[in-house]
């Protein structure tokens, strides 16, 4: 099974190649904090103390995504 780790600058499609390969039933994982602040369907993530604890996990679990990464795709990249 590939694993592949979608990086690029802001507004390169980061969110976007993701969110088509979850909706054709690939699936997928979002570390980037600004998303959670403002998501609706889910709560944690609001306040400063779950921040936290969203950005010291991501330290913690970035390298493991990064590690099995097969393909990286960078959206930035021409």
């Amino acid at each position: 099974m590939a694993v592949v780790r979608v990086t690029g600058l802001s507004g390169t499609g980061k969110s976007t190649l993701p969110n088509l390969l979850a909706q054709n039933g690939y699936r997928t994982v979002d570390t980037v904090l600004e998303r959670v602040a403002s998501r609706t369907r889910n709560p944690f993530g609001k306040t400063e103390e779950e921040r936290n604890r969203i950005i010291a996990d991501t330290r913690e679990i970035e390298p493991l995504l990064r590690e099995p990464a097969t393909v990286e795709i960078d959206t930035g990249s021409r």
